[in-house]
């Protein structure tokens, strides 16, 4: 029964979306990659809105969300996640337009003071056809020529709780790489095809000789798309003076193997240096209720 039972959970989300089934939350990450840059001089700032065109005769565009700006990338995987509805065949008829910009003004609504890096449209159903769920395409820019850049698009189905339940993360780093810089992390879960999208962003902890951030809560659905065999990954990053994004390492665990562990369990941790290192993480502290879970990572390297 349990292997019967595993083997439904990994094929759910994608027989969901192969057999059209209505009422399931889909939701919409997306990332660009070698985003054309605005100018030497200028700063790196890039954000991606999202429009949405119904069907049918006179529908119209509408401004349907905004990602937020990532600092000093021209390759941003962003945070930022749409909940899109999908519930018949004419919903996969739904026009999809990505527009990039490069953050000039701090007016964000007003889209005429941002830098236009490019745009690209589809139709939901483009991206829910796509192999895994996931569609790449060219930004194209009206009056500019030359490459400018890609958007990729993620359909994710989600299995919810009611009421949601609640997974409170710690993160602390004891480890040389992070010792006294400034120094963040991200947490991405995984998708189809190998991808990741981020899900959240720590604060950038500075010049601590053992940096630890605050502690956060996030619902299953969102950390693991509801799914106890879903991975999640966390990602350490230090920030140059100029303030360049440098991966010191990263780990990834799984809620159906952490429930398992006991207080001082380790990890493995990729570094970016050294390679793999076993018990590079140690898990000290799980706690696991009816209505949620708590973890405490220490990286240690």
């Amino acid at each position: 029964l349990k292997t019967a039972e595993k083997k439904f959970l990994k094929t759910w989300q994608s027989w969901v979306v192969e057999q059209k089934i209505s009422d399931v939350p889909l939701e919409l990450n997306l990332e660009g990659s070698n985003l054309a840059n605005s100018g030497l001089f200028k700063k790196k700032a890039p954000f991606a809105v999202v429009f949405l065109k119904g069907v049918g005769d006179g529908a119209e565009w509408d401004r349907f969300g905004d990602t937020e700006a990532v600092q000093n990338v021209l390759n941003p995987k962003f945070v930022a996640s749409f909940r899109m509805a999908c519930t018949s065949d004419d919903d996969r008829g739904q026009e999809l337009r990505v527009e990039f910009y490069n953050r000039a003004h701090k007016d964000k609504d007003d889209l005429a003071k941002q830098d236009f890096i490019g745009s690209s449209t589809c139709k939901l159903g483009d991206v829910l056809s796509a192999p895994g769920q996931t569609l790449q395409m060219s930004l194209m820019h009206p009056t500019k020529s030359g490459d400018r850049g890609n958007c990729t698009l993620f359909i994710d189905t989600l299995l919810t709780r009611d009421p949601p339940f609640e997974i409170s993360l710690q993160v602390k780093s004891e480890g040389p790489s992070t010792e006294k810089k400034k120094t963040y992390y991200v947490i991405s879960r995984a998708l189809r095809k190998s991808n990741w999208t981020p899900v959240y962003m720590s604060e950038t902890v500075k010049d601590a000789r053992s940096p630890t951030w605050q502690p956060i809560t996030l619902t299953q659905e969102r950390l693991t798309a509801g799914a106890d065999d879903r991975a999640f990954r966390i990602e350490f990053y230090t920030k140059s003076v100029l303030g360049k994004h440098e991966l010191v390492g990263s780990f990834s665990s799984k809620y159906e193997s952490l429930k398992g562990m006991k207080d001082g369990s380790k990890l493995p941790f990729s570094s970016t240096r050294e390679g793999l290192i076993s018990g590079g993480v140690i898990v000290s502290r799980t706690d696991i209720t009816a209505s949620g879970a708590a973890f405490e990572f220490i990286l240690v390297e």
